[in-house]
């Protein structure tokens, strides 16, 4: 659930089968696509399945991460993220690049 809330997920419903719990999110997909399944395997010790189906397009609040390289932007390195989430991904990128 914390994963989910992280990723700018919004719960829409919780149900109990037996000793299992269903969750339904509905989230951005580019959200998913980043590293949500690794993280979703690594947080519940690899119990956790997903399934995804696509519901509409929505506008967002993105802005364009760019990684400098010699003083020009380069745009093969450029990345699309929520303005919310901007400092944090810049942070990450950034130290896992290496600059």
């Amino acid at each position: 659930m914390t994963l989910c809330m992280q990723k700018r997920g919004v719960q829409k419903n919780m149900q109990y089968h037996a000793r299992q719990v269903m969750l339904t999110y509905e989230m951005p997909l580019n959200e998913v696509v980043m590293d949500f399944f690794d993280k979703l395997k690594s947080a519940s010790r690899g119990y956790a399945s997903l399934d995804y189906e696509f519901k509409e397009y929505r506008a967002a609040d993105m802005v364009k991460l760019g990684y400098p390289h010699q003083r020009d932007r380069v745009d093969a390195l450029s990345l699309m993220v929520h303005r919310e989430t901007r400092p944090t991904a810049a942070a990450i990128w950034f130290r896992e690049c290496g600059s």
